[in-house]
């Protein structure tokens, strides 16, 4: 099976975190390893690893840390794959010619030569500052998201048996009577979500 190793993924995405942060932030190991949930002392074999193939900086002492070499738009996600993979190749016989013997007759060889093309076009095709930017756009939405999801008469505060609305509750006579009307439907609703979920596990 053709698949991206874990180191590579890892390198992935240690690079695009990097390409996000302000220009000529230098960020610690532990930040990308949380960020990125990547355990710190395997995150730091793989940033050894992108510092030497020049894709990544690495800065020492009590403030070092990591940041990209060069800029993130001269950075291709293929780049970012081959620097801890080495070169890509979809099958031994597109390393070089002659490497299989069935170069020159093998029905299969131009179908593995046109696959790699196209792979090489769509990872070429993409930078890592416009993989850290639509990463950005994505979280953004998906916060957005949450937001409409959330339903504010269902959180804590908005609860009957809220900590924050027990004081009022234990003293009626001091509650507003729209809060008191509030109260009691509810508790009418509560009781009865209560009796439909008795009734539907037969209790």
């Amino acid at each position: 099976m053709l698949q991206l190793t874990r180191d590579g993924e890892y390198a992935v995405r240690a690079i695009i975190f990097l390409a996000s942060q302000p220009e000529g932030k230098i960020s610690l190991i532990t930040e990308i390893a949380e960020a990125e949930e990547v355990p710190k002392s395997y995150l730091s074999k793989i940033m050894q690893h992108l510092v030497r193939s020049g894709l990544v900086r690495s800065r020492r002492g009590i403030n070092g840390g990591f940041m990209l070499a060069k800029p993130a738009d001269s950075i291709t996600l293929r780049q970012a794959i081959e620097a801890i993979e080495g070169p890509i190749f979809l099958n031994i016989c597109l390393v070089r010619k002659g490497e299989c013997h069935m170069d020159d007759f093998c029905p299969v060889h131009p179908v593995w030569h046109e696959a790699q093309k196209k792979l090489f076009e769509v990872l070429d095709g993409k930078t890592i500052a416009q993989l850290a930017k639509e990463g950005e756009a994505l979280a953004k939405g998906s916060a957005r998201g949450r937001k409409k999801t959330r339903q504010p008469g269902l959180s804590p505060e908005n609860t009957l048996f809220s900590p924050k609305q027990s004081h009022r509750i234990a003293h009626p006579r001091q509650i507003p009577l729209y809060d008191r009307l509030y109260t009691v439907r509810m508790a009418k609703e509560s009781l009865r979500g209560m009796g439909r979920w008795m009734a539907g596990t037969g209790m």
